[in-house]
């Protein structure tokens, strides 16, 4: 029987482009990062501990060389990255794998049901787990570099729109309830499946599903790199650990393939800090724990294997990385806002639970712990003619359309939640408009000036590698 390859399973006769330059090489690894049972989860305002665990969350590594140049991307199975150990890990990554920090991106995915790595709302990091962390990133690095091999790639771009849904709303008027802080704001976030008040959406989705796939010189798969814009699924049962649909895709797209145990199959988060998957016009169907999950990711699998199947494949590619730092303003609270804190939390014991308590934690946790500026970190990949743009945070979905505008034509992967967390990097009419992505709080401190100042660096350093 014929063997079967990675191209020929998803085209009959692949057309394959060379062009100038050294030969491809790619490695791709994972390493479990799976915390002992016990440890805090984060997404949730108030503390939760696993008790089980439904899947492993892996960090997932893919580099690339062409002889002159090593680029790499990382992405983990967590809510998020903290910044420390995306320092460490890159440092320690350039010197024990050779890939320099500045071509080494790394990215969370925002699964809800993974270990807290930061101290977010009331969840708390462990330092031996951050420790474990860092040591499993270098590994997956070091493992993908020792498999670089001469490969293929291709890249293609589709549309999945029945999955992804903004999730902040207009009201009628008078409808709008106070925020915790005692304002009223013009946008409301996840206003309830149903509710007769909502009036329209605040902002639009992207529904641009992307995909670079890479497969090995005589034809075997070897890796895949997804990229969609969707904050996470959830519907996990209390307690247990898991990948979200990020994990369930990958299963999919390894068995589409045809893949062997080597294979590693990436999904990486776009600017999804204002999108979900609640369709509140529609009545939800109760379903049982990760059926959703697996729901979402075979729909957005079924639009990736039909991407597999007219995508070109080269073995010649132009890498190259460019980064600069930004420094972002960040909102701290005035006297009067800490003093209205103090006396909001006085008699009251915690955890807490009410919104008004949990906010007026976070704002004197700001005022205490927080400098008046953010140093995030503007990266951007080059691989062949795929530009990857790193963006901090949880970038609103408005951003990463800002991006496609001003590179029409051009590949583009917008990556959130990468190189460290910063928070919900909102729109400056958000920041006005108000809504929980706007809150002052660990999950949102920077000023309304940081988002433009961000897009200005990350729009440089596209140009930079010729976007």
């Amino acid at each position: 029987m014929q063997r079967r390859t990675f191209l020929s399973s998803f085209a009959a006769a692949p057309q394959v482009f060379r062009s100038d330059g050294a030969a491809l090489r790619a490695g791709a690894a994972t390493a479990v990062i799976t915390p002992p049972l016990g440890a805090s989860l984060a997404g949730y305002f108030t503390e939760r501990f696993s008790t089980d665990n439904h899947d492993e969350l892996l960090a997932k590594c893919i580099v690339f060389d062409n002889g002159q140049t090593r680029v790499g991307l990382v992405v983990c199975d967590l809510c998020v990255l903290p910044p420390e150990v995306v320092a460490a890990a890159k440092f320690r990554a350039a010197r024990e794998a050779g890939v320099a920090e500045e071509a080494l991106l790394m990215a969370a995915t925002h699964t809800h049901s993974a270990p807290a790595t930061m101290h977010l709302f009331q969840s708390q990091a462990d330092p031996r787990y951050l420790d474990l962390l860092t040591d499993r990133i270098v590994d997956s690095v070091r493992m993908a570099v020792a498999r670089l091999e001469p490969a293929r790639i291709a890249t293609g771009f589709g549309r999945e729109e029945s999955l992804v849904f903004n999730r902040r709303f207009y009201m009628k008027p008078g409808k709008m309830p106070p925020n915790p802080f005692g304002g009223i704001d013009k946008v409301k976030m996840n206003p309830g499946v149903g509710n007769a008040d909502i009036v329209k959406e605040a902002g639009p989705v992207d529904p641009t599903v992307g995909l670079l796939a890479v497969a090995r010189a005589d034809g075997s798969p070897l890796a895949i790199v997804g990229n969609y814009s969707l904050h996470y699924v959830g519907g996990e049962r209390g307690g247990e650990v898991s990948a979200d649909y990020f994990g369930y895709w990958a299963a999919m797209m390894a068995r589409s393939a045809g893949a062997g145990s080597r294979f590693v199959a990436i999904l990486t988060n776009g600017c999804q800090g204002d999108i979900n998957n609640v369709d509140v016009r529609r009545p939800a169907t109760k379903l049982p724990p990760y059926r959703r999950m697996e729901q979402v990711a075979g729909t957005l699998a079924i639009e990736c294997t039909r991407l597999m199947k007219q995508m070109q494949f080269t073995d010649k590619a132009e890498l190259g990385a460019s980064r600069e730092w930004v420094e972002c303003g960040v909102r701290l609270p005035s006297p009067e806002q800490v003093k209205a804190a103090q006396e909001a939390l006085k008699g009251v014991e915690s955890p807490y639970r009410d919104a008004r308590h949990v906010f007026a934690r976070e704002a004197l946790i700001i005022a205490r712990e927080f400098a008046p500026t953010f140093r995030a970190e503007a990266q951007a990949l080059r691989i062949c003619d795929l530009f990857v743009a790193g963006m901090t945070g949880e970038p609103f979905v408005e951003l990463g359309l800002e991006l496609r505008g001003k590179f029409k034509g051009r590949a583009l992967f917008p990556v959130g939640l990468a190189n460290g967390h910063a928070g919900y990097v909102p729109t400056v009419q958000a920041h006005e408009e108000g809504g929980y992505e706007t809150w002052l709080a660990k999950s949102s401190f920077l000023d309304k000036e940081a988002t433009p100042r961000f897009m200005e660096a990350m729009t440089r350093r596209l140009g930079m590698l010729g976007a």
